[in-house]
């Protein structure tokens, strides 16, 4: 695997009971993918990446998923945009260079398309972390999705 080759730690971890999602596999696979891309794009050598699935507690009815990195993290003022189409976090180094900044736009779409909503935090220097939620099979789904701050959670 590409982390490997770069001397990535990636890992997988589960809470003690995941309930069951129904889902388009190949679209939350997308999701996974470009997450999981924009990880090791921006994780160094030696850093770590950390995919977390598990029922949440802040959101009764929901799964979160997490991909967490030791990256360089977002700056504050750009964590706001990062799932707008067309946008790329503003920097000089290579890693910003040779996508579309489509990515997060579509991951958003799609997760929203499952009923779900997708959220970031960072910090500077201490990296990113990129979590979305996907109701559970055997819970009501509730008529207005909640609409949580990009940014931050609640």
């Amino acid at each position: 695997m590409r982390a490997r080759e770069r001397g990535v730690d990636l890992r997988l971890s589960t809470g003690d009971e995941v309930p069951d999602v129904d889902i388009d596999a190949n679209r939350i696979v997308q999701v996974l993918s470009n997450l999981l891309n924009n990880a090791l794009k921006f994780t160094p050598a030696n850093g770590e990446i950390r995919v977390r699935i598990e029922k949440s507690a802040d959101h009764p009815g929901y799964v979160v998923v997490s991909v967490r990195d030791t990256g360089r993290g977002i700056a504050p003022e750009q964590l706001p945009l990062v799932f707008e189409r067309l946008y790329q976090v503003a920097d000089d180094d290579d890693a910003t260079h040779g996508g579309l900044g489509m990515g997060l736009s579509i991951c958003r779409d799609l997760v929203a398309q499952h009923g779900g909503e997708i959220w970031a935090t960072s910090r500077p220097g201490e990296g990113a972390t990129f979590t979305f939620t996907l109701p559970q099979a055997d819970a009501p789904c509730e008529a207005e999705p909640r609409h949580l701050p990009v940014g931050r959670r609640s």
